[in-house]
């Protein structure tokens, strides 16, 4: 039986929920929204979808229709004074929401104004414009947070950084771990922070990996949300940037040998014979049963990197590849990709699918025919209300694609059961 949130498509989210999204995903940042409390409460019933508990780092100064009519920031200063007073945070980021800025209320000027007052390193973020959505918020907050908190170091050899690393894209720390595998394996090298979601790998959490940032010797930028960050770390502190996520086997090999060029170095040959051999017995066979077919839908790295991983390797035959986002943040977008359709034609292009792998959400799978196989691999995911709801598993890497190919060979899917919800 189909739930009954399938009734209303979930519009794409706020430049104000990427923000959120990424500076709650930074375990020790502080964050105080300048709006109703209303719009809080409601990014914090949000972030179980994505893998993040319910914030206790999370704030708001409350605008009543006295504030909002007078323009009278004084609250926010209260609450950034109290903040600093009771928790004694190390940084407060300070965030504007759509009723501030409608009536203009300037957060930068306030944070300056009181930043002599307090302890904590304000950081102002003011941008609501009611049209840029989530993936440009996550470009914002990542920028933001470089700039604030990266400080000079001694660059350490061997050493990288991942830049991108969000909880709106569905198995985000998977990849994140799978590209430290990868570098491990293939160069002898450790990571030194994944950001902006640094809880959960290799040990890092917190800020502790922003303030370090300067001393990795790569940025691997996965999103290109990143760039701009990855640009401003370069230009302070001349860190060299490679952009790119690996995908498939021959693919992964590919990405490998653009960063042994960029660090004079050689990939492991136990790991390039490997990968080798993967994708050339993955040419050989094909997916030889079941769909020949398979469409996809989610942010755009995923999109890219797994649909043509699933065309140029296991030869299959695209029906569509849908961003879950605009072309705004993305650098050279590929003309194949449809990026944030309407609502009613993306319904239409998924219920007409049939015998056909589909990689995409709850959402699109439970409004796909029986006939479809469904894989989960965007958000949202239904699922998460449930103890038993199976962990976000990547498709990055050597394993996303061991992964990919099992479960699109199995007929079933063993990253989800959408017949389950």
């Amino acid at each position: 039986m189909r739930d009954k949130r399938l009734h209303q498509y979930l519009p794409t989210p706020s430049e104000r929920m990427g923000i959120l999204w990424a500076l709650l995903s930074v375990g020790d940042l502080m964050v105080l929204e300048y709006g109703p409390t209303g719009t809080t409460h409601y990014g914090i019933e949000t972030l179980a979808a994505f893998g993040l508990p319910l914030s206790r780092n999370l704030f708001a100064a409350h605008m009543d229709q006295d504030t909002v009519v007078m323009g009278d920031t004084a609250p926010l200063s209260e609450a950034i004074r109290e903040l600093d007073e009771t928790y004694h945070p190390k940084y407060l980021t300070v965030l504007g929401s759509s009723v501030s800025s409608l009536i203009g209320a300037d957060i930068q000027s306030v944070c300056s104004a009181i930043q002599d007052d307090v302890a904590a390193r304000l950081i102002p973020i003011d941008h609501c414009d009611f049209v840029s959505e989530f993936s440009e918020g996550l470009r914002i907050a990542l920028t933001a947070l470089v700039k604030s908190m990266s400080k000079p170091a001694d660059r350490l050899p061997g050493t990288f950084n991942i830049l991108g690393v969000s909880p709106d894209a569905y198995g985000a720390q998977a990849d994140a771990a799978e590209i430290v595998r990868l570098m491990e394996e293939g160069f002898g090298w450790r990571l030194n922070a994944a950001l902006p979601w640094t809880g959960g790998i290799n040990g890092i959490n917190g800020f502790n990996g922003f303030e370090t940032a300067a001393r990795a010797a790569l940025n691997l930028v996965i999103r290109d949300e990143a760039i701009p960050a990855a640009d401003w770390l370069r230009e302070q502190y001349g860190t060299p940037t490679l952009v790119g996520v690996p995908y498939g086997y021959a693919g992964t090999l590919r990405w490998l040998e653009r960063i042994a060029e960029r660090i004079q170095s050689l990939v492991n040959p136990t790991l390039r014979t490997r990968l080798t051999e993967k994708a050339a017995s993955l040419a050989s066979q094909r997916l030889s049963s079941g769909a020949q077919r398979f469409a996809v839908i989610g942010v755009y790295s995923l999109v890219k990197g797994l649909s043509d991983f699933l065309q140029r390797e296991a030869g299959l035959t695209p029906m569509f590849r849908i961003c879950s986002h605009s072309a705004r943040t993305v650098n050279a977008p590929d003309p194949s990709v449809q990026f944030a359709p309407d609502e009613k034609p993306r319904m239409g292009q998924i219920t007409n699918l049939r015998d056909t792998i589909l990689l995409a959400d709850d959402v699109s799978l439970q409004l796909a025919h029986p006939s479809v196989r469904g894989i989960r691999a965007s958000h949202p995911r239904l699922l998460r209300d449930r103890d038993d709801a199976p962990a976000m598993d990547g498709f990055c890497g050597e394993r996303g694609a061991d992964l990919c190919i099992r479960t699109a060979a199995a007929g079933r899917c063993s990253v989800c059961e959408p017949n389950a919800l």
